[in-house]
């Protein structure tokens, strides 16, 4: 028996033990911890959290296990993992291995999940084990040429894609016992064709309404049903002859209920649930106030890691409430529409939501921040297979393979939800209409986030990653042929491109032509010059200084001679129908404006306020003549030529 975290309960905090480190005893043991009222206990068999939803495609992609076997050394801060095998549950205690006496608590959190065969699931208790474990699947895999999988479940589905996106020209057959893929009669037969559609584009060769006839053969191992070495099976109504050198069984999940078939619980199990326990509408195991149980193992929802993770929420709020004296929660609510979400390899998918759900728009720091949180089902659309770092985008276009790390698979984003790739029609509060679908989506809170467009490179449009990578791969090539180049727009995008060009190719002839007085005009000057060129105005400007700052170069002009001439920039051909006022601003009131030196407010029809911020010399200049800024911005420069060391306090923008 293992203990990781704190052994004692020093302040005699009330226990809240949590049988079962998955997806819901883990986020419940998270959530009470944090709030420090309670000494929090998690016991399970292994010394790592293992993350079941990302376990196929562990199967394929070397090292990939790693991120999914996740050791609990660091998760509680105010209690403890115990790793222990636990032999009775029972309400006057949990009865471990290795240990005399039960352990005691206050509430009792059951979580203990349900266990499926390797790689579906892990039986190994310590991470190297089950590390190697993988790697040498990995390697059958990779050795096999015809592949069989019986089980046409979510399991099966997403293993089947997983070896198909990895080693397309493998001969893959999936034989499922049902009319359709994953359950009939519980989905909509759009995500059925889908599932089928996706895995035949793959490759994978789909027997539907079948089931393999396995005769005398037996698995290698206790826990894993995979069969090695050649086979030739048959089907049992088709009689169809399946040659086959690696076999997975994708079938026989079942819920972990020994330790409470142990104990008195046992009349609390629902056999005709699948030996699930009963709760009421508080998740209570019925007849104790105590005592809860979620996931895999409640009687409440489906089976689905979102579901668990939505279900711990609730309880640990509910006994922080019951401990605190706060009133008891409201009910818990189930969702009341089936959800199921399949991955087909790193590239695919189909998923049906569950009727209602937060839908996010191209937001992805929003769904990841709701995500994160456990209580939503987070929808992201959007019409491309990959998130698009556009900050960087330029740098792609000079640098070979630089696109890579610019243009991020959507396929690892969300653990509550998922990614729904479709063109969107209509934005309603009805509802959001996708292409390629009949009923507009459903939500219970809508985020819009639809960005906006601009010419590659800036931006890019195609849906594919390996299309965009294709692209920006030909651009290079261009780039690097070309040897005079114009770049037409002094913007962001526009400055961007030619110093990335300028920079990777010192020698080729490059030209920035730009409409305006400086580069990257903004604020109230870029206001007043496309007001003034309207003709329509009489613009007035009013500014303490009588040149244009430009801040975003401010600090080359620390260190670069000259430099600062080209961010020191006279007002005195910015406008043409109106003025530019050199005045320190007193008092700006809906009556008017008042500079100091004038009697009387300057009035207006139109006020725009873009007063900006202030900050320290260099990163802003205080004086209001070009003059003196000039001299300031050389008298640094010296300074820092003549400096042995240099302490800079403070890390943001104008510090690094």
């Amino acid at each position: 028996m293992g203990i990781t975290g704190s052994r004692e309960n020093k302040d005699k905090k009330p226990v809240v033990l949590i049988v079962g480190g998955g997806y819901g005893g883990v986020q419940c043991a998270k959530t009470l911890d944090k709030t420090g009222h309670f000494f929090v206990v998690l016991i399970d068999r292994k010394s790592y959290f293992f993350h079941n939803i990302a376990a196929l495609r562990a199967s394929v992609e070397l090292n990939y296990a790693q991120q999914i076997l996740i050791p609990y050394d660091r998760l509680l801060t105010n209690g403890c993992v115990v790793q222990a095998e636990v032999e009775v549950i029972s309400p006057d205690g949990v009865k471990v291995h290795g240990r005399d006496q039960p352990i005691q608590f206050d509430y009792l959190v059951i979580a203990t999940g349900s266990s499926y065969a390797f790689p579906g699931k892990v039986a190994e208790t310590e991470q190297p084990q089950a590390l190697a474990h993988y790697d040498s699947l990995r390697q059958k895999i990779e050795q096999a040429k015809r592949i069989l999988i019986i089980g046409g479940g979510p399991v099966g589905i997403e293993l089947a894609g997983e070896i198909a996106t990895d080693f397309p020209h493998k001969d893959i057959t999936l034989v499922h016992s049902s009319t359709t893929l994953l359950y009939p009669n519980v989905f909509r037969q759009e995500l059925y064709t889908r599932l089928q559609e996706g895995l035949e584009r793959l490759g994978v060769k789909v027997v539907l309404n079948d089931r393999v006839d396995l005769g005398t053969t037996t698995y290698a191992h206790q826990h894993e049903k995979f069969i090695e070495g050649d086979h030739t099976f048959l089907t049992t109504k088709g009689k169809i002859e399946i040659k086959t050198d690696l076999t997975f069984v994708c079938t026989g999940a079942h819920v972990n209920n020994k330790s409470l078939k142990a104990g008195p619980l046992v009349a609390e199990l629902d056999m005709n649930k699948e030996g699930r326990l009963n709760v009421n509408e508080y998740l209570q195991v019925k007849g104790y106030t105590n005592i809860f149980a979620i996931g895999d193992i409640s009687s409440k929802e489906e089976k689905l890691a979102f579901l668990a993770g939505k279900q711990a929420d609730y309880v640990a709020s509910f006994i922080t409430r019951v401990e605190l004296k706060n009133g008891i929660p409201e009910e818990y609510r189930p969702l009341k529409y089936p959800g199921m979400f399949v991955t087909l390899g790193r590239n695919g998918g189909a998923g049906q939501m569950p009727s209602k759900g937060a839908m996010i728009f191209g937001g992805v720091q929003c769904a990841k921040a709701l995500d994160k949180t456990g209580h939503f089902f987070v929808v992201l659309i959007d019409r491309k297979s990959y998130f698009f770092h556009n900050i960087a985008a330029l740098r792609a276009s000079v640098e070979p393979n630089y696109a890579h790390q610019i243009l991020i698979p959507y396929d690892r984003l969300l653990t509550h939800g998922c990614v729904v790739q479709a063109e969107v029609e209509v934005i309603s509060p009805d509802g959001v209409k996708v292409n390629g679908r009949d009923e507009p989506i459903q939500f219970d809170y809508l985020v819009i986030a639809t960005g906006s467009s601009y010419a590659f490179p800036g931006k890019v449009a195609e849906t594919e990653q390996s299309q965009a990578l294709a692209h920006y791969d030909n651009l290079r090539q261009k780039i690097e042929q070309a040897k005079r180049i114009l770049i037409i727009g002094g913007g962001p995008v526009g400055i961007e491109l030619a110093g990335e060009i300028a920079t990777d190719f010192p020698h080729k002839d490059i030209t920035l032509v730009h409409s305006g007085v400086a580069l990257l005009d903004s604020g109230g000057v870029q206001c007043a010059k496309a007001l003034d060129k309207t003709g329509h105005f009489f613009v007035v400007l009013i500014d303490r200084k009588s040149y244009f700052f430009h801040n975003i170069g401010a600090l080359r002009a620390s260190v670069e001679p000259d430099y600062a001439h080209q961010i020191l920039i006279p007002y005195d051909r910015l406008l043409t129908h109106g003025c530019v006022v050199q005045a320190e601003v007193e008092v700006i009131s809906p009556d008017g404006v008042k500079v100091n030196g004038r009697d009387e407010p300057i009035q207006f029809d139109y006020l725009v306020i873009a007063t900006g911020s202030s900050y320290a010399f260099p990163g802003k200049v205080a004086e209001t003549e070009q003059s003196q800024a000039l001299a300031h911005y050389d008298n640094l420069r010296q300074k820092i030529e003549q400096a042995k060391r240099i302490l800079i306090i403070g890390g943001g923008p104008v510090a690094v």
